[in-house]
């Protein structure tokens, strides 16, 4: 997920799930696992930038904790 700017699909970023890509994967799979990850997920990140614990400060993302930047972005850290 990110934060939305005046160019289509480059906000920053402020949530990345890794969703794992295994052998026998299609398309369509794949396509399905990302789906379930959106859905577990948008609700609850998008309950963090409602309430200011995600916002952003001019083009930077600012976590209320690190603890949340680890949650939400696993594998910047």
């Amino acid at each position: 997920m990110h934060f939305v700017d005046p160019v289509y699909d480059r906000g920053p970023i402020f949530f990345a799930f890794p969703v794992p890509i295994e052998p026998g994967d299609t398309p369509e799979t794949l396509a399905a696992k990302v789906n379930k990850a959106e859905h577990d997920w948008q609700p609850r990140v998008l309950n963090y930038v409602v309430h200011g614990q995600v916002r952003l400060a001019g083009q930077e993302v600012v976590y209320e904790t690190e603890e949340l930047k680890r949650l939400l972005m696993p594998e910047a850290q």
